[in-house]
């Protein structure tokens, strides 16, 4: 739809001139920008308003109290120009009292206000910055930080508002918007590394506190209503597709995220007691989430989103920065949580019946770190054993989302060591079998997950006695490491004696088999794994050396091809040699041409070539 731009701009000449005064002109003024907001949701006329000069005429215009109503038609107006047009946006852009006045206009927001004023000219006014940026955000430095500290004043001065009037459909959607544009404006890594972002933007923590605060309890009534919401749906049956996510809800959502980019570039902790509020506020939230019945699809976005917020505040995993940044200079003292605060809560929350998953997760998170300080490793272990936790963690609660599992993994790693050991069968077949059902099939999708499943799993096969193991039926798990040959190669270690007294050859031959493949097809990490690989074989013929049974098929003498191919190559290949490697192959070789009851299992020319390598040693 085309439009006569001189004619319009001949109307509006009263208010170029600052001539409004007349109520017939003032309305009349109106009545024309109305028309041109209107015609400028064409693509055609959004180029034509800044060719004839119109757009540039209306940036200019100064905001004044007594003409608000029609500036925020003039908002309205630049808001629609500059969608999809990137020579409108750059005119704009330029214009910096003009967005110095949107700014202030932004900042004087009172949503009781604006709310019942048909023009609405804050949401407009963020309508227009969502469209000029919504494809690049500021490069100004200055523009960058003066709304990211408006946007923030806003959450800050209004989330009291927010919470109580969940139902006001303006300030809903308003809040939605500053919830986007400040999510995005904090993607910019830049701002973070300047000292007046710090100055400016970031709220000192007992306001986040309050953020916090009035964040959980939003959750909480959002979960009232969506009790109320699924009664009703309930009765009508309706599918998912046709689910429509509540604005409340979209704002929660947006709130979580900010809280996470503030917290994860800047959190500074001050003493314990205000960081422990606030770390109680978060896990708060996490509860009130989970046994919220109503499936929401964003319920798991929000639910891992706080999960890895109480991660940020208590951890500095998000921050790996050169030594110049300014965040360097920022208070991460990890030791402001003491264990012992942290052990009752955990404690609380493990003996509450209510579903507590997301919550006993993050907790096992922040006790792993803290295990890192042996002081704290002793109390830990002294005040709650791992077979406790076991039980607790795996017979308590049931993990729909697999990240629950990656702090729990790493728990176990860290609570158990030589002297300290799952001392427990059942507890160990608890592991087995819950890794067995919930994790291995996810190790391919979840690379954390992996890491931290191999790092429990390896540990474990080191330190626990064979008997237990063996007791524990963990070969009946093939899954947790028929793709492993490290763990299998640690298995044959603890499980020789056991098997061979069992007289289970076939499995024994097979946890071989699939570890000679392993250390032959993997050249490029085969030689951190030698020193373990014949270690595990010394003990297979230390063990077979042992068994009173002639009749009992020895794996080395019926490949021995193979295994004699495989000592000529870490022989004769210096890439493959380490001082354990070969210690271990030289025990290996001394076990065979030694003992009378191996030695007769090969040819006499095969004990020639194996004395002859073991000389070469």
């Amino acid at each position: 739809m085309g439009m006569d731009f001189e004619s319009l701009l001949f109307e509006l000449t009263p208010l170029f001139d600052s001539n409004v005064q007349n109520q017939t002109l003032h309305q009349n003024i109106l009545t024309s920008l109305d028309k041109l907001a209107v015609v400028l949701r064409s693509e055609f006329n959004r180029d034509l308003v800044r060719e004839s000069g119109l757009l540039s005429k209306l940036c200019n215009v100064q905001f004044e109290i007594d003409i608000t109503d029609i500036f925020s038609e003039i908002i309205r107006c630049l808001a629609n120009a500059v969608a999809d047009n990137d020579s409108n946006r750059e005119i704009i852009i330029k214009n910096t009292d003009l967005l110095n006045t949107v700014k202030k206009i932004i900042d004087n927001f009172d949503y009781l206000t604006d709310a019942t004023d048909s023009f609405e000219i804050c949401k407009r006014s963020l309508i227009l910055l969502r469209n000029l940026f919504i494809e690049e955000i500021p490069k100004d430095k200055q523009v960058l930080e003066s709304f990211v500290s408006s946007f923030m004043s806003y959450i800050l001065n209004n989330c009291q508002n927010i919470s109580i009037n969940l139902n006001n459909e303006y300030l809903s959607e308003v809040s939605k918007i500053v919830y986007d544009l400040l999510s995005s404006f904090l993607d910019d890594e830049k701002i973070y590394t300047e000292q007046t972002f710090y100055e400016n933007c970031v709220p000192p923590y007992p306001q986040m506190l309050t953020l916090l605060e009035e964040y959980s309890k939003r959750i909480t009534k959002m979960g009232d209503l969506f009790k109320d919401h699924r009664e009703g749906e309930e009765q009508e049956e309706k599918d998912d597709e046709e689910y429509e996510e509540p604005s409340d809800l979209t704002n929660i959502i947006f709130m979580s995220e900010i809280i996470e980019k503030i917290l994860k570039k800047s959190i500074q902790l001050t003493e314990e007691n205000e960081s422990l509020n606030g770390l109680k506020l978060l896990l708060s939230s996490l509860n009130n989430l989970e046994n919220c019945n109503f499936q929401f699809p964003s319920k798991l976005i929000l639910l891992r989103r706080i999960s890895f917020i109480i991660q940020c505040v208590t951890s500095n995993l998000a921050l790996d920065l050169p030594d110049n940044d300014f965040r360097n200079q920022l208070s991460f003292d990890l030791t402001i949580y003491s264990f012992e605060n942290i052990f009752n809560l955990f404690q609380v929350i493990s003996k509450d019946e209510s579903v507590k998953n997301y919550q006993i997760s993050v907790l096992s998170f922040i006790i792993s770190n803290m295990l890192d300080d042996k002081t704290n490793l002793k109390k830990w272990q002294s005040a709650y054993s791992i077979t406790k936790y076991i039980h607790l963690v795996y017979e308590t609660y049931q993990y729909s989302d697999p990240y629950l599992y990656i702090p729990i993994l790493d728990l176990i790693r860290k609570s158990v060591s030589i002297v300290n050991i799952i001392d427990d069968t059942k507890a160990l077949e608890l592991v087995w079998k819950f890794a067995n059902d919930h994790i291995v099939e996810r190790l391919d999708l979840i690379q954390d997950l992996a890491r931290f499943y191999k790092l429990m799993m390896n540990k474990l096969l080191a330190i626990e006695y064979g008997q237990l193991l063996f007791e524990s039926n963990i070969l009946t798990y093939e899954k947790l490491y028929c793709k492993d040959y490290v763990m299998m190669i640690l298995l044959i270690s603890k499980l020789s004696k056991y098997l061979l007294q069992s007289d289970n050859n076939k499995k024994l031959f097979e946890l071989i088999d699939k570890s000679i493949d392993g250390v032959t097809n993997e050249n490029e990490k085969v030689s951190t794994v030698l020193p373990e690989f014949f270690k595990a074989i010394g003990v297979y013929i230390r063990e077979y050396s042992l068994i009173n049974n002639n009749n009992l098929v020895f794996y080395l003498s019926e490949n021995k091809l193979n295994f004699i191919h495989l000592l000529k190559i870490v022989v004769n290949d210096k890439e493959h040699q380490s001082p354990a490697t070969l210690n271990n192959l030289k025990f290996c070789i001394g076990m065979v041409i030694s003992n009378e009851n191996v030695k007769s299992k090969f040819e006499e020319e095969d004990i020639s070539i194996l004395k002859g390598l073991f000389g070469n040693i």
